[in-house]
């Protein structure tokens, strides 16, 4: 039987890896054979984190993805000490939702730098020859936010549109070093971060949102397998892909 999904061999770096999304990426991908660098900025959540992994060779890597003139040099450094990477996983960002009238350029620039800012010092420092593997793939977070608008989260949607140009600019630039650049586009996920923006809404505000998702709200393993399979050699094809999961909120 052919599994898809085998990344046996493969080392993977996952940010974001403390807690949701990036955490159930980090879990799956060592159920199928791959090795992690979890990474965030809490030492405490990583450990967590790398307690609930299966195999052996797995590490964690505290880090403020914020100081990008640190980044290239932070990723040489794990290569040199941990081996070269087969795969990058960027789940780490924020999600803020604000209206228009009061969208400081602060406000802005916040988003822009954590959501897109660090996406590109990441690249830039995987692509380097001394850290990313013969034949690698790198796999960004957008967010159906992206696609579909919606009122209060204007800037946190045009970061996520950012992403999904930039995987596709960066899978044209980079296709000759053998680096696949995708991203996945999520709708609401049950995570801690959800759970907290949910905080602002109204029990009916939040059954309406619940009931624009024909499948419900996701879990972030509906998310995580979507990742692991284009990490795999099953996705070799696949290129400056963006790959919508979202319950069927973006068909209506």
């Amino acid at each position: 039987m052919i599994n898809l999904t085998e990344l046996t061999g493969k080392q993977i770096i996952v940010t974001g890896a403390s807690s949701g999304i990036g955490r159930a990426c980090a879990i799956l991908i060592s159920r199928c054979g791959g090795k992690i660098i979890a990474t965030g900025r809490n030492p405490d959540r990583i450990n967590q984190t790398l307690s609930n992994l299966e195999g052996d060779g797995h590490h964690g890597a505290s880090f403020d993805l914020s100081d990008a003139d640190a980044t290239g040099q932070w990723m040489l450094d794990l290569a040199k000490e941990h081996g070269k990477l087969d795969g990058l996983v960027h789940m780490a960002g924020i999600h803020r939702a604000k209206p228009l009238k009061v969208s400081d350029p602060e406000f802005v620039e916040e988003l822009l730098s954590v959501n897109v800012g660090s996406a590109i010092a990441l690249a830039r420092g995987f692509r380097h020859k001394k850290v990313r593997g013969e034949s690698s793939s790198v796999v960004f977070a957008a967010s159906v936010a992206a696609l579909v608008g919606e009122a209060g989260i204007s800037a946190y949607s045009a970061t996520k549109g950012a992403i999904v140009s930039l995987t596709r600019a960066l899978a044209i630039e980079l296709a000759r070093e053998k680096i696949r650049v995708n991203c996945v586009s999520p709708s609401i996920v049950k995570t801690e971060m959800t759970e907290k923006f949910h905080e602002s809404f109204t029990p009916e505000q939040i059954q309406e949102i619940e009931a624009r998702h024909p499948l419900g709200l996701g879990e972030p393993n509906d998310v995580a397998a979507l990742v692991v399979f284009l990490l795999s050699d099953s996705a070799r094809w696949i290129t400056g892909s963006n790959l919508v999961v979202d319950g069927g909120y973006s068909a209506q």
